[in-house]
């Protein structure tokens, strides 16, 4: 993620920060150690987008949700979750 969306000036979310850590108190554990990954807008502490992910039976269930990332972010960002998800690495889909 770091290095598909976070890579120099012509990373797809070059500009905006990332935070990685635990649930809010009250909101569970992660699944197996994965962190939750928050997405800030770019020069604010406002958050943008947010990655969950959740134990779900024998299977890590990833959740994402979109605050303010404009429309072709929120498009390439959930195309590479889904690609990640099926264990490929590709930045460039």
């Amino acid at each position: 993620m770091k290095l598909c969306w976070f890579s120099g000036s012509g990373g797809a979310l070059s500009g905006y920060r990332f935070q990685t850590g635990e649930r809010a108190a009250g909101e569970g554990e992660s699944a197996d150690g994965y962190p939750n990954v928050t997405i800030y807008d770019q020069g604010s502490s406002a958050e943008a987008f947010e990655v969950q992910f959740h134990k779900y039976n024998e299977n890590t269930l990833i959740v994402t949700r979109n605050v303010s990332l404009p429309q072709d972010l929120l498009t390439k960002v959930k195309r590479d979750i889904q690609l990640w998800a099926l264990s490929s690495r590709d930045c460039s889909a």
